[in-house]
């Protein structure tokens, strides 16, 4: 046998697990779009680099600007006591939904999970683009601090949303790829 294939199948045989071995299942993780408005551009600034830092931190989360697993969308203002003098502080509400994606929608899936069978392609098509923009609400929040307390509300922004929404995901996660 040629040196080339022996080596060749020397490779493909030690990349595959051998009878007996575990193979670890696949990491969780997860994509998150953020989605800010802000009537102050420094301040959005300062939101969006903190959100994005506390949700990198997390290790298995990635930023992404379309088709995310999730959205965290913000209304941020800010607060002045009168209109002639500076900002003192700021209100943000967060929102956190989770997309509809009806990608996997198919004939099998309905008969397997929903017991429906016979359904035509044309009317699974229909109910696909119907249901495409879907949203599912998860989380929502209002805060108001000081412009010197952003990275400590950002921070407990994503702290929430790693403990109400990616915990559960993760759980799930873990029970579907055991």
């Amino acid at each position: 046998m040629p040196k080339g294939v022996a080596l060749l199948i020397t490779l493909l045989l030690s990349a595959q697990a051998l009878p007996g071995q575990h193979v670890p299942p696949p990491k969780f993780s997860a994509t998150v779009q953020l989605l800010l408005q802000c009537d102050d551009a420094p301040l959005k600034s300062q939101f969006t680099s903190y959100l994005s830092r506390e949700l990198r931190s997390l290790g298995d989360v990635a930023i992404v600007e379309e088709k995310p697993d999730f959205q965290i969308s913000a209304i941020i203002m800010t607060i002045q006591t009168r209109e002639d003098e500076s900002p003192r502080g700021f209100v943000i509400a967060v929102r956190t939904t989770k997309p509809e994606t009806t990608e996997w929608w198919t004939a099998e899936w309905l008969k397997r999970f929903l017991g429906v069978v016979g359904v035509e392609k044309l009317k699974l098509d229909l109910l696909k683009v119907e249901h495409e923009g879907d949203v599912h609400n998860l989380q929502f929040s209002l805060a108001t601090g000081s412009l010197d307390h952003v990275q400590q509300t950002c921070l407990q922004i994503i702290a929430d949303f790693d403990t109400e929404v990616l915990g559960p995901e993760r759980k799930l996660w873990d029970l579907t790829h055991r």
